[in-house]
């Protein structure tokens, strides 16, 4: 075996122990967030409300060893793989589902996960992406974060107000494109920490870097609280591999097939883990896991609240 293909297959294992621990704390912090007042959404407060539940701790330990492994993976793969990879969390979310609930997988949740197994076997498979440059130059920098910022800044302006279903894909859209952006700043502080050592503190990416994961962890945990995990987990799921496709294509010159055959198969290959993701996105044991729904406001935040319904209105 080479040691090109010990270093793929190192990266898949990283981007798969990612996947499963993003989809534990998923169900964990979902739990959490949908009893927190709908007032709370996108404010610092929120994540202050949040450090008192337990559960919600446990769920931010899983995304600190997430991100670990994911970090370890952008080291070694390209932006596109690993996030392509992340996909299979839903796949970890299922059985994770079936424990809390107690409750076996149906048939439609075997078929998205059939889905997703094979219409990310086959994308990746064909579209065999490579790596390219570790971080882009000044002036492709300064287009990715004006490009990042008017997309989900244009998604935040977007999405209603009041929580419900559309407010939570919105902001799980934004989540999305965010993690992308955030996947290349974490590859370009890999390349700097093994360039520079320590004196990677004094790098602005890093700073850039904190900043917009902070952003991104608040954005998320409005997503999770805005709606049912149906509406923000689909699009969060599917937003962040197009957004890190457009990333590593576009800033970082990563390299897939692109031959007519090749992008046909690309294409159906991700129509079919799409249709997968929704599958399963829609999966009792997903959203029975994860009770869905920002509390309303009903006076002291502390009492009295009440989960909105899944399949209730939305506003």
């Amino acid at each position: 075996m080479s040691s090109d293909t010990v270093a793929q297959l190192q990266v898949v294992a990283l981007s798969l122990s990612c996947a499963g621990l993003l989809a534990l704390a998923a169900v964990l912090q979902h739990r959490a967030a949908g009893k927190v007042p709908a007032h709370k959404s996108l404010r610092p407060s929120l994540l202050g409300h949040l450090l008192r539940r337990p559960m919600w701790v446990l769920g931010v330990l899983c995304d600190v060893a997430a991100y670990v492994f994911q970090f370890l993976a952008l080291r070694r793969g390209s932006v596109l793989l690993v996030q392509s990879i992340l996909v299979t969390g839903l796949l970890f979310a299922i059985p994770l589902g079936a424990a809390f609930c107690h409750r076996r997988p149906s048939r439609s949740d075997m078929i998205g996960t059939v889905g997703v197994v094979s219409g990310l076997g086959l994308f990746l498979a064909t579209a065999a992406p490579s790596e390219g440059l570790h971080q882009p130059g000044p002036t492709g920098y300064a287009l990715l974060v004006a490009l990042t910022a008017v997309v989900v800044g244009g998604l935040l302006v977007l999405a209603p107000r009041h929580p419900g279903k559309r407010r939570a894909m919105h902001l799980g859209a934004a989540c999305g494109v965010t993690f992308g952006f955030n996947a290349a700043l974490t590859k370009a502080s890999g390349e700097l920490l093994e360039r520079n050592g320590l004196g990677l503190v004094f790098s602005w990416q890093v700073w850039l870097l904190a900043g917009s994961a902070a952003f991104g962890f608040l954005l998320v945990q409005s997503a999770f609280q805005a709606g049912p995990l149906e509406s923000s987990l689909p699009v969060l799921t599917i937003s962040d591999p197009l957004a890190s496709a457009a990333v590593g294509l576009i800033f970082l010159q990563e390299h897939i097939s692109t031959g007519p055959v090749a992008v046909t198969l690309e294409v159906v290959g991700f129509s079919v883990m799409v249709i997968g993701v929704f599958l399963l996105a829609r999966s009792p044991l997903i959203n029975e896991a994860a009770p869905a729904g920002a509390a309303p406001e009903t006076g002291d935040d502390s009492h009295h609240l009440q989960h909105r319904s899944v399949g209730g209105p939305d506003e």
